[in-house]
């Protein structure tokens, strides 16, 4: 892919806008995880900022149970937008690598 449109982060799949589309289905799985982790460092290190450390300790205690409702329920009233956060996560992250693999990076 040469150029790519603000359409295309926002509608192709990363491997798409890679150029990896044809890699073997093992490759792929390992690789989106790879990626998933990535975006999710950044969503918690996000949040993270946002918030006190006792708040921080908090959540951590949330995750760490397994308890997704309370966790959702507490950003909530801290008014933190956890699917915002993960889309701008993801459009920036899609953007860096298409970048990175076709020879854009700054």
């Amino acid at each position: 892919m040469d150029k790519w449109n603000p359409n295309d982060i926002i509608d192709k799949d990363i491997l798409e806008l890679i150029g990896a589309e044809g890699m073997e289905p093992e490759k792929k799985e390992q690789l989106y995880k790879t990626m998933l982790d990535t975006i999710q460092t950044r969503v918690m290190s996000r949040i993270d900022d946002l918030l006190t450390d006792d708040e921080a300790n908090q959540i951590k205690g949330f995750m760490e149970d397994g308890d997704y409702e309370t966790f959702s329920e507490f950003m909530g009233e801290r008014n933190i937008d956890i699917k915002k956060i993960y889309a701008e996560e993801t459009l920036l992250y899609k953007i860096e690598l298409t970048d990175l693999i076709n020879g854009r990076a700054a």
